[in-house]
């Protein structure tokens, strides 16, 4: 089955009032057949909602529907070189618009096809099937039920392709039967989206209520995975995380430069926090800079806290942090006694002893494979004759 695709393309309409309250409507219509080498131009003059003229590019000549119309449509006709040339003008006007337009209005969007039961045979009543053509476009299309490989038109009825409000389509066709033993059914969807007409076997081997107890065992499935997710969100929100905490220099006063401290707290929950400065035990608002909760993307967070100050001996500097999974607010302290690079000699010197420890672990298992792969001889003590003619041991 092949569909050509009718575009209709509105090019102008003007509407006149008089005083009197009559209407004059006069339309410029493209219809595209299929592609745009096959373009028709209609024009169309109505009066109060009656049609009095309408010209016909393809077949050329102004037709009336009314008696008092029929002067002007002779008139028209008279002078066909001004017909065509304004046929032309319009036609390419068409063109124009149909090669913005078009591509959009021939894309085609295949059907999801469904067959299901919605009744089973019992006593003279005939068991029922929907096959249903849901989300395609364009509009057009054809649902036939087959039986054995033989098209079934008795007991079949279709509702129109009805419109989704969304440039989509569905539809429905109903097949009354006795079911046979060992027959084959099939609903063949024909559409503009498909070269070839598609189709679609009705499965007999599960019985009604066997499909009623798998549909309902995987709504039973999703329903516990809801659950097992709602659960976790709600334990996640009732479980606080404490934050790790770390206060280190990021730069050291030169001149006039500040020093720079950072108070970080890592892989805490939930997101509010509060980190707050204290200078001697009051707490610093000037020169204080901090970044938002970050998210880790695992339910955990991290913030830092920027302080510059010019560092005084003896004074004490502390970050205080307020968080829901402490009791009370937590103070740690900076410790200002070693510079930034004695810090990074001994993690240096700590990070090569372990380096140290480590090499020499490999070094003494290495040996010890190496000396198993050796025969040792075995060591004798003989008796050794002196000059005197003594033993000696």
């Amino acid at each position: 089955m092949r569909y050509d695709i009718v575009t209709h393309l509105v090019l102008l309409h003007v509407l006149f009032e008089t005083v009197h309250g009559h209407y004059a409507f006069f339309l410029i219509l493209c219809r595209v057949h299929g592609s745009l080498k096959n373009v028709e131009i209609i024009y169309s003059f109505k009066f109060d909602k009656t049609e009095l003229l309408r010209f016909n590019s393809t077949e050329n000549k102004v037709v009336a529907y009314t008696e008092y119309a029929m002067k002007w449509a002779d008139d028209f006709n008279k002078k066909p070189e001004w017909l065509h040339k304004e046929a032309e003008i319009t036609n390419g006007k068409c063109k124009y618009f149909g090669q913005q337009f078009l591509p959009m209005v021939e894309q085609t969007v295949k059907p999801e096809v469904i067959i299901r039961s919605v009744r089973q045979a019992s006593g003279k009543s005939p068991a029922m099937l929907i096959c249903s053509a849901y989300d395609f476009y364009p509009k057009p299309i054809k649902l036939t039920w087959m039986r054995d490989d033989k098209e079934m038109t008795a007991d079949v009825t279709s509702t129109e392709e009805l419109a989704d409000g969304d440039w989509y389509y569905q539809i429905h066709s109903h097949l009354e039967y006795f079911p046979k033993p060992g027959e084959k059914i099939s609903c063949v969807v024909e559409h503009a989206s498909s070269h070839r007409p598609m189709i679609y076997h009705w499965d007999s081997s599960l019985s009604e209520s066997d499909r009623n107890k798998m549909i309902t065992g995987a709504a039973g499935v999703v329903l516990g995975v809801i659950m097992a997710a709602g659960g976790l969100i709600c334990y996640k929100r009732k479980h606080t995380a404490p934050p790790e905490v770390i206060i280190r220099l990021d730069r050291e006063a030169n001149g006039n430069q500040k020093a720079v401290l950072v108070c970080s707290a890592y892989d805490f929950y939930p997101k509010p926090i509060k980190l707050t400065w204290m200078r001697d035990d009051k707490e610093v608002t000037a020169d204080v800079t901090s970044t938002e909760e970050l998210d880790d993307g695992d339910w955990y967070y991290q913030i830092h806290s920027h302080l510059e100050y010019f560092p005084k001996p003896g004074e004490k500097i502390s970050c205080v942090v307020e968080h829901a999974s402490f009791h009370r607010p937590m103070v740690y302290h900076w410790d200002p006694s070693l510079s930034e690079s004695e810090r990074s000699k001994i993690i240096l010197g700590a990070v090569g002893l372990v380096m140290g420890v480590v090499m020499a672990a490999g070094g003494l298992i290495y040996h010890k494979r190496k000396q198993t792969g050796f025969y040792r001889l075995p060591v004798c003590l003989l008796p050794l004759q002196t000059m005197d003619g003594d033993e000696q041991q």
